[in-house]
């Protein structure tokens, strides 16, 4: 039976642990001892967590790129839009760039 538990240190600081324990039996069968098995995880459970906080952080980013994105759309067509205009356009492509539409 394998349990992670918490130790607290003289300074303050945690220590988790992994333990298991199995029985020693003998010949008869019966419980004649104990043997467990203790294992560091703290460095684990952090690297863990990073990872999560990592994931976390990549989720939000792509988030931001995406809504930069969309908005950034839009706003290229205007600024194509405010260049042609710029540049000494024909009556005719005046009046396909007024919002009113072609006459």
């Amino acid at each position: 039976m394998a349990t992670t538990t918490v130790l607290l240190r003289k300074d303050g600081s945690e220590l988790a642990i992994d333990n298991s324990g199995a029985p020693i039996r003998n010949r008869y069968r019966q419980i004649t001892g104990i043997v467990m098995v203790f294992r560091n995880i703290t460095l684990q459970i952090k690297t863990r967590a990073a990872l999560l906080a990592n994931e976390k952080l990549a989720v939000a980013g792509r988030l931001a790129a995406t809504i930069a994105h969309e908005i950034h759309n839009p706003l290229d067509s205007v600024s194509n839009l405010l260049y042609l205009l710029q540049h000494e356009p024909t009556d005719e492509e005046s009046k396909q760039f007024s919002p009113d539409g072609p006459a």
